[in-house]
């Protein structure tokens, strides 16, 4: 028997596809938002934005990772970038 979120068009859009989908960006975007609550991005952030270099110098990370990360927080509507490699907290973030 399958079950509506199976169904083209059912509650899960995408049916199964789609559910799993949904769970493993949520995971991703957990952890996401577990690692920027270690590094205390939200904090640093507060202060208005800043460059993925000022980043990584204050949370002691290489360049790379926090450029990710944000982008994936980007993704959640936690953050945005104004300008390239920039990034500040949304209103809600």
């Amino acid at each position: 028997m399958r079950s509506a979120g199976d169904q083209p068009g059912g509650p899960a859009a995408g049916g199964v596809r789609g559910r799993m989908q949904q769970l493993i960006y949520g995971f991703a975007f957990s952890q996401a938002l577990y690692v920027a609550a270690r590094l205390r991005l939200a904090d640093i952030l507060a202060g208005g934005p800043r460059s993925v270099r000022e980043l990584a110098a204050a949370t002691g990370a290489h360049q790379p990772p926090p450029y990710r990360l944000l982008r994936a927080l980007g993704f959640g509507g936690l953050v945005d970038q104004p300008e390239p490699a920039t990034f500040r907290l949304r209103q809600h973030g």
